[in-house]
């Protein structure tokens, strides 16, 4: 049964690329290939100007690496690129009625496919908070995957195809074998997340050369679990600070410095006109 689902799936992406190819051949991005079916997205650094990690192999081998500068224009973009460090897609963030859109770009700038964030709040005695994803195409119209209800902060996901096909799951690994409970898992601080791919859908997201956008889809909601709170919101958090920091704090202390040299020059230019006033004075008592 593995065998023919993966001969299915095989067919599927030859066909697809027969069919598609002229599109796909328009953009000039570097292109990501990902055969295998299980994926680790690491985390490598969390730090209060950068982070970033890498997708890599079950052996190791670096696949794509990620990034999210703090300190740039659009601190909430997260970019991804190849080994080489040669970038192939990129995330947009925005608000909208129901929660966020998060569309996802290619190196040109071109959209191909976007997701929507729903922060879901259960009345009653219970209140829980759970979130849902849906990816849909790069209009915005067809919705391609969607994930379960899950709990805020839970590393276990899983996106199933419009037929309720399993396309991946998702789960954290923790690092501390201390760490039982689930909302202490971080992937800025206590593990990574292992993505498996399945072999029966047949979805366009399930092909190799389009899995990046799952991958790329649970790399920004891990970097926004990090900063989410109990109700399911991303509060303030490193990258905000970061990046007011760069926007407010530095022309701040430039205003500042200038205004303080300015103030240096005219003090100083007053008691030098004082000490050669003083010197022609006493210069004029003694004549």
């Amino acid at each position: 049964m593995t065998r023919t689902c993966g001969s299915a799936q095989v067919v599927w992406a030859v066909l697809w690329t027969s069919i598609y190819g002229a599109a796909v051949s328009a953009f000039s991005c570097p292109s990501v290939y990902i055969p295998a079916r299980t994926i680790v997205i690491e985390g490598a650094s969390c730090s209060f100007w950068v982070k970033e990690g890498r997708w890599r192999s079950e052996e190791g081998r670096t696949l794509a690496l990620y990034k999210q500068r703090c300190n740039s224009k659009t601190p909430y973009v997260v970019s991804v690129s190849s080994p080489a460090e040669n970038i192939f897609a990129w995330t947009e963030d925005s608000y909208w009625y129901l929660g966020r859109r998060i569309r996802l770009k290619d190196c040109e700038q071109h959209y191909r496919a976007s997701v929507e964030e729903f922060i879901l709040r259960q009345k009653g005695a219970s209140k829980k908070v759970m979130l849902q994803y849906f990816i849909k195409d790069r209009l915005e119209k067809k919705v391609l995957a969607s994930s379960g209800q899950d709990r805020v902060n839970d590393p276990h996901l899983w996106f199933k195809d419009v037929n309720g096909t399993v396309i991946a799951t998702a789960r954290g690994v923790s690092d501390d074998s201390n760490t039982t409970q689930l909302r202490k898992w971080s992937i800025c601080s206590t593990g990574n997340l292992q993505v498996v791919f399945g072999n029966s859908s047949r979805s366009w997201l399930a092909l190799p050369q389009n899995r990046w956008m799952i991958l790329l889809t649970l790399t920004v909601k891990a970097l926004r679990d990090a900063s989410r709170g109990t109700d399911g919101v991303v509060h303030y958090n490193e990258c905000q600070a970061a990046h007011w920091t760069m926007v407010l704090g530095v022309p701040m202390f430039i205003v500042t410095g200038v205004v303080y040299m300015v103030y240096l020059g005219t003090k100083c230019s007053k008691s030098l006109a004082t000490n050669i006033s003083r010197r022609y004075s006493t210069a004029s008592a003694i004549a």
